[in-house]
């Protein structure tokens, strides 16, 4: 499974928390050799950095570093499409960066079960002839929408580079590593320091705050604050999944609540959900 991992550095970041995170991506990159994009921005400047190799052994990751605030990196593991450059990921279009892991059902299974494009950016390239993208936006009901129209699994990431946004559709672990760094991931990262004494295992005293965001969810760079948009993630017909400890479902434009610890059904007149802003990103 491929995986996407975010850094934003916070004011205090140094050299120890660069190279933990760093150490953390080459070893997610050890299982997933078949690509690498990157996208690195700074703050307060408009550049964009882009770069898409075939392995991460040809990037010189610490400069990346130095040289950005933000890093969205995708480390490839091929399951459908062949591994080229072509299929490297965090493909452009105008404003916005895509990256993807996962299967998107329709074109993995389809009668295009057999691709040399992946079905990752075929699904990229379904929202761009839909017109789902404008200059700083996306129509994010109309992207989940085409997801579960596609049969879409997995998680997604567009990236703004005119705002510096990152609008992260599914579930992701979220880590602040004390207070120098906010860490997005697709998948589990165990920030935690250990050392041997004569046998003996010792963790090392690391505050690492952790955990998990389900839904649709920005993280704006510039302003640096972080948005929830949308709590629901598609689990089939006619019905949606909430992500906190309880279960809705949508059936003919009436609403149910399932019990947590009895599991019953009960139609709900009013449903407010206080997890979602006003003023999204």
């Amino acid at each position: 499974m491929c995986v996407i991992v975010s850094v934003y550095k916070l004011p205090d970041f140094d050299r120890k928390t660069r190279d933990e995170i760093m150490s953390k991506i080459y070893v997610q990159a050890h299982y997933n050799q078949d690509g690498v994009g990157i996208i690195g921005a700074k703050y307060d400047m408009p550049r964009i950095q882009t770069i898409r190799r075939l392995s991460l052994e040809t990037i010189n990751l610490r400069e990346v570093f130095e040289k950005n605030d933000v890093i969205n990196i995708h480390l490839r593991q091929a399951t459908h499409g062949n591994v080229s450059a072509h299929n490297i990921h965090f493909w452009r279009a105008d404003n916005w960066f895509f990256a993807h892991n996962g299967v998107v059902g329709r074109f993995a299974y389809g009668q295009n079960k057999d691709l040399v494009i992946s079905d990752s950016q075929l699904f990229f390239r379904e929202v761009i002839k839909k017109g789902y993208l404008k200059d700083t936006k996306l129509k994010v009901k109309k992207i989940k929408k085409l997801a579960s129209d596609l049969s879409f699994w997995g998680r997604a990431v567009f990236f703004n580079k005119l705002t510096k946004q990152t609008m992260y559709f599914g579930d992701f672990y979220v880590y602040v590593i004390k207070g120098r760094a906010i860490v997005v991931s697709t998948a589990p990262i165990d920030f935690k320091i250990y050392h041997n004494v004569w046998g003996l295992r010792f963790i090392e005293d690391k505050p690492v705050f952790e955990r998990e965001v389900d839904g649709v969810f920005c993280i704006d760079a510039q302003k640096q604050r972080y948005e929830y948009f949308m709590p629901f993630v598609k689990i089939g017909e006619g019905g949606t999944r909430y992500s906190d400890n309880e279960y809705s479902y949508e059936f003919k434009g009436k609403k149910y609540k399932q019990d947590y610890e009895t599991g019953d059904w009960q139609e709900e007149m009013e449903f407010d959900n206080p997890l979602v802003p006003k003023n999204k990103c």
